[in-house]
């Protein structure tokens, strides 16, 4: 076998695998400062600053950020379909996605803590959001 076709070949199922570029989901674990430097709004940090510790304005903050990056995982989705070379891989992807969006807020659940009221309310919420976030930012590296 010729070296040019060896070195074709390597490169071509080198391609087919740009998901494993990627960290595994449940190990991708970025911290807050990163999440809040890469992925939320200025807006959300102005709209924050402005609640006055008040309920209704904490949850219509994470409410219209949720939207934000909710737009922003689709696009990063996408664009990650985009990236992938093989249909093979972005069934991965597809898949990962679906198991994803079935366990997506089970972190979230506040119902164990028993108390409820407000601050469970926030807490689920800033929960939520901050898992859309951490989905957000781990498509926006899925297969580079």
């Amino acid at each position: 076998m010729s070296r040019l076709l060896a070195l074709s070949l390597l490169f071509l199922s080198l391609a087919s695998i740009p998901a494993l570029a990627a960290p595994a989901y449940d190990a991708f674990k970025p911290g807050h400062e990163e999440i809040d430097r890469t992925v939320y709004s200025r807006q959300y940090d102005e709209c924050a600053d402005r609640t006055e510790g008040i309920t209704a304005k904490i949850t219509d903050c994470i409410d219209d950020e949720f939207e934000r990056v909710d737009k922003k995982l689709n696009a990063n989705y996408q664009a990650a379909l985009r990236r992938l070379q093989d249909d093979a891989t972005r069934e991965t992807l597809r898949q990962s996605q679906r198991d994803w969006l079935k366990s997506r807020w089970n972190a979230c659940d506040s119902s164990e803590d028993g108390g409820g009221g407000q601050a469970a309310m926030i807490d689920d919420r800033s929960c939520r959001l901050e898992e859309l976030a951490r989905r957000t930012l781990w498509l926006e590296s899925y297969g580079q």
